[in-house]
């Protein structure tokens, strides 16, 4: 009934499961733990896995979009 439904389904797994498992923790954590206030290894540990987690969620949503509309 939904054509083209798996790469619809790569659209919102690349877009929203990064989001969800990786970026958004990362950002909840050092307000729960206050990491925020010390410059340190922690946080820049978190700083590093949410630029690598957004590097992937945009090539990720980038390359699902593209078989998207190549297949329209």
């Amino acid at each position: 009934m939904v054509p083209f439904f798996g790469y619809v389904m790569a659209f919102v797994g690349a877009f929203l499961s990064v989001t969800v498992s990786i970026l958004l923790p990362c950002l909840f954590y050092p307000k729960i733990n206050n990491v925020t206030r010390r410059l340190g290894f922690e946080l820049m540990t978190l700083l590093g896995i949410m630029v690598i987690g957004s590097f992937v969620s945009v090539v990720g949503t980038y390359t699902s979009l593209k078989e998207i509309v190549n297949h329209l």
